[in-house]
């Protein structure tokens, strides 16, 4: 009767022996380690195949929320790669914000102060907002304003002008420009994926740098943080400085520099509807693609049996 032996080994008696050895064979093209993960969620691309390795195990809530345990149980089950698609209909919505901004803005205010001349007495006091340089002096029409003298908070009108007058009585007045504080609309914020995700935001001075910065919570943990240029402007700043991110969106409404918040909430983010329909067009997206196993986070009856054709 025949023995075996392992390569490495020597056979103790004298015989026939078959030699076992284990071969690395790689069949050309094979895909190992590969599982695809059809699931819903509060966050993420939707409908579209998302590749994800091991090394971004500690990324997954940030890439896809509260729906992500199939991809880490996969993940931890030894996959080399999950090929992931969030799958939803088309009625979800995203989470929005206005964000506030202040505008200055000048107005003018038209003074006036009515003087009366009397036997004895042709000057008069003016208030501290004055316009000394850019004034005007009428009585019925007649302009006496080249014949006023000008003195430290006061006014004389010559006796040239007294003679002009058609009455004892002339109007002295001018502009006093002020500055404003507008609140207005400056920025939508957005979030790139529909779904209800918990966020909230708040906008402050980086006390370092002293530039301005967007920060974004993910429920009570901070999620993003984005720097822009602080200024008159500082709307078209965040627009600009949010113009290639993958999470958010902003939109200039005004001019303005934006109000300080602390953790407000954004709203109106909605889950899109899942049904049956929706895991079997996962996995006509998945079908591009090569895996070994593919798995979904529902353990309905209609839902398991679109394995069979997968």
């Amino acid at each position: 009767m025949a023995g075996t032996f392992l390569s490495g080994q020597s056979p103790i008696r004298p015989g026939t022996y078959y030699r076992r050895e284990k071969v690395g064979v790689t069949t050309s093209g094979a895909t190992n380690g590969v599982l695809g993960v059809i699931f819903q969620s509060n966050w993420g691309v939707l409908n579209t195949e998302v590749d994800i390795s091991y090394t971004q195990i500690s990324e997954l809530e940030e890439l896809f929320g509260d729906g992500a345990t199939a991809i880490r149980e996969g993940l931890l089950g030894g996959a080399t790669t999950v090929r992931a698609v969030r799958v939803g209909s088309d009625d979800g919505e995203v989470a929005k914000l206005i964000l506030k901004a202040e505008v200055e803005k000048e107005t003018v205010t038209r003074k006036e102060l009515s003087c009366t001349i009397t036997d004895d007495n042709r000057t008069f006091d003016v208030p501290t907002d004055f316009d000394y340089e850019n004034f005007t002096a009428t009585s019925n029409s007649v302009d006496v304003a080249n014949d006023i003298e000008l003195g430290e908070g006061k006014i004389t009108l010559s006796e040239t002008g007294v003679s002009k007058l058609t009455s004892n009585t002339f109007i002295v007045g001018w502009n006093v420009p002020t500055t404003e504080t507008e609140v207005v609309d400056g920025v939508e914020l957005s979030a790139a994926y529909v779904g209800d995700r918990s966020l909230a935001v708040s906008i402050r001075t980086d006390l370092i740098t002293d530039k301005r910065q967007l920060v974004i919570y993910s429920g009570t943990e901070l999620f993003t943080a984005i720097s822009f240029e602080a200024g008159d402007d500082e709307a078209q700043s965040l627009v600009d400085a949010l113009a290639t991110n993958k999470m958010f969106n902003a939109r200039k409404l005004n001019s303005g520099t934006l109000t300080d918040v602390t953790q407000v909430p954004l709203t109106g983010g909605k889950n899109p509807t899942v049904t049956t329909s929706n895991y079997e067009r996962g996995t006509n997206i998945l079908e591009r693609f090569r895996w070994n196993c593919i798995v979904a986070d529902s353990d309905d009856s209609a839902v398991n049996k679109l394995w069979k054709n997968a």
